[in-house]
């Protein structure tokens, strides 16, 4: 095993929108696990290997707009998410990292699956995805019909040719032999096939989209990464040649080098009769032998592929021939119509009670148009057959139904989910009692959920039938209570409980000691107002009530003021009193007397000294928000 330290990765990535697309639906990934460093578009990462290793991807949406960049950003999120968090040991073989690279992908899949289904505006959207995993001795690559160049040498399409399935032809069509085109029949999840190869001394990786390798040859792409050291610019480089030739689609790159005495190195050209019969002879490159002590750190990488496909459909592609396709539907009687993109004759594909069949399809690109009693139609979904045996979930979804909700009782809230399958959930609230339609629920198997602030919430499972309109009486709920002291310091004072909405949840009057404890409904935002006949309206707000623990709140009250108006002979003279200290001295100048204001309510004493001398004094009780009168005899 290569010592940490002894090999170097010099890695940058970029992507851009092309010439034609009015958006961008690639999506890059470029990240230092054992740094924690990660980053899209425009990041350079040059760092010695660490224990975690370098992941990279590079996933060429499709669905159109949003829908292809919201699959494409969720791929190489959920890649990251799920396998940045995963322990690889130090011992760990190829097949460990292999199965927890197929559990990333299966996340990312059921991601996107699950998000296409549940959104309409991005049904039929997914993603292609070449993805590369660095670790300090070993490097696993997956890609799906991408380019991948580690070195001209280590060429993989050489081996199809070897192997008869491509002709030099079809080689030259598919851009030479450093192009290796994997494809998955894809389902709900995700299979991927790997192959180890040696990675050496200066090798160079380069994960595209299809954006750069169906606009750029081959040997274009080669002279250009064997000129320009500089990775930026290699890349910089490679997506001005794609939107030269056109830019037809969106472009994307990463490059990636590793160098470093811990790899072997690099290969040689074989020359003359070494070059017939060898296992070298597809490339033409041999490695050099290798001294005893550097045998142990070679840097294998895994070759998979991975379709991220959202609603099921196998976008597959080989030349020539014929492939047996097994369409799956999900109840009897339906329907499949391929239209070609040549325009040839449309096929038809009849599925009786065994749900589904299988039929020789032409290999190639088709429209897929789907039809199933109680279920809704699917039109122009894309399709490529390839050669071989492949399996299609046909898409169609049970005909939405409709649901009556009644309730008897105010601010109730419905949650309606799906209790099986795709998952779907649609909220609705009721302000008031009454009757609600909701429309769009989809067929089956759903569960209602009922809750109201202070009382206990309920669960209702029904059956929606295709097309069905359900009547749902909301059960009533059982109110749950709590205990709330409340203090005011007012004796017999009114004390009213309000939720966050008005309504009164408990009440009641205080004692001889301005306090009250209440059973009022539970709640997490109550108002608290007490009312007095000699005070102002007090009010506590944010009360939060419990089932459990009492709540407690006090309620400063302010007392209402009154007033005396004193009436008596002209030029006299008036102090007022109270608990024996003077409150004030007033004159009396006409018959509109003297007055007080602002007094708090309680007993006063009237002293008036007339002109002569002579004084007189009356006792009086002012009442809150009242003007009480004391007069004087002339």
């Amino acid at each position: 095993m290569a010592e940490r330290g002894e090999i170097r990765a010099t890695i940058y990535g970029a992507t851009d929108v092309g010439r034609v697309r009015e958006h961008n639906e690639d999506n890059l990934l470029v990240a230092d696990l054992t740094a924690g460093k990660k980053g899209g578009h425009a990041t350079a990462i040059s760092a010695e290997m660490g224990e975690r290793g370098f992941l990279l991807a590079v996933a060429d949406g499709m669905g159109g707009a949003a829908s292809g960049e919201i699959a494409s950003a969720t791929a190489v999120k959920s890649l990251f998410d799920m396998f940045a968090g995963r322990e690889i040991r130090e011992n760990a073989v190829p097949e460990d990292i292999t199965r927890s690279l197929e559990a990333s992908i299966r996340k990312a899949n059921e991601e996107i699956f699950t998000r296409g289904q549940t959104e309409s505006e991005h049904r039929g959207m997914g993603t292609t995805m070449t993805a590369a995993f660095v670790v300090a001795d070993r490097a696993y690559l997956l890609r799906r019909g991408k380019l991948v160049q580690v070195t001209k040498d280590q060429s993989l399409i050489s081996q199809l040719i070897e192997d008869g399935t491509l002709t030099e032809e079809e080689a030259e069509k598919l851009g030479g032999r450093n192009i290796i085109l994997q494809a998955l029949g894809v389902e709900a999840d995700v299979k991927v096939a790997s192959k180890s190869v040696e990675l050496l001394e200066g090798d160079l990786l380069l994960l595209c989209s299809d954006g750069l390798s169906g606009m750029v040859h081959d040997p274009e792409i080669e002279e250009v990464l064997l000129a320009e050291e500089d990775l930026t610019r290699a890349a910089s480089t490679l997506i001005e040649k794609a939107n030269g030739a056109g830019g037809r689609d969106n472009i994307t790159a990463v490059l990636a080098r590793f160098t470093g005495k811990g790899l072997r190195p690099p290969l040689k050209p074989l020359e003359g009769d070494a070059r017939v019969g060898s296992e070298a002879g597809a490339s033409g490159y041999v490695a050099p032998e290798v001294p005893e002590e550097k045998r142990s750190p070679v840097v294998p990488i895994v070759l998979g592929a991975a379709a991220l496909g959202v609603l099921g459909l196998a976008l597959l592609l080989f030349l020539g021939g014929s492939g047996d396709v097994t369409f799956v539907f999900p109840a009897p009687n339906g329907e499949v119509v391929l239209r070609p993109e040549g325009g040839e004759a449309t096929i038809t594909v009849l599925a009786g009670p065994a749900l589904s069949v299988t039929k020789d399809i032409p290999t190639g690109s088709y429209v897929l148009d789907a039809k199933l009693p109680n279920h809704q139609p699917v039109t122009g979904l894309p399709l490529k057959v390839a050669r071989g045996d492949s399996r299609i979930e046909v898409p169609l979804l049970p005909l939405p139904g409709r649901i009556e909700l009644t309730s008897a009782a105010p601010w109730v809230s419905v949650v309606i989910r799906s209790a099986a399958g795709r998952p779907w959930r649609q909220e609705e609230t009721f302000a008031a009692p009454g009757t609600r339609s909701v429309a769009g629920v989809p067929a089956g198997k759903l569960v209602l959920e009922v809750g109201r602030e202070g009382f206990a919430s309920a669960e209702i499972p029904i059956e929606l039938g295709p097309g069905e309109v359900l009547p749902v009486t909301l059960s009533d709920l059982r109110e749950i209570r709590g205990r709330l002291a409340v203090r005011c310091g007012v004796p017999d004072a009114e004390v009213t409980v309000v939720d966050s909405r008005g309504q009164n949840v408990g009440g009641g009057r205080t004692g001889a000691d301005g306090s009250v404890t209440l059973s009022v409904r539970t709640g997490s935002s109550h108002a608290v107002e007490v009312k007095s006949a000699r005070h102002r309206p007090g009010r506590a707000t944010g009360v939060v009530v419990g089932p459990d623990e009492p709540a407690a709140v006090e309620v400063t009250m302010v007392p209402l003021f009154g007033a005396i108006r004193v009436f008596g002979p002209a030029g006299s003279s008036v102090k007022l009193l109270a608990g024996g200290a003077t409150r004030g001295f007033r004159e009396i100048r006409d018959e509109a007397g003297a007055e007080y204001d602002g007094l708090e309510p309680g007993s006063y004493r009237v002293v008036l000294t007339r002109e002569d001398g002579r004084t007189e004094e009356k006792d009086i009780d002012v009442k809150p928000a009242e003007t009480m009168e004391v007069r004087f005899t002339e």
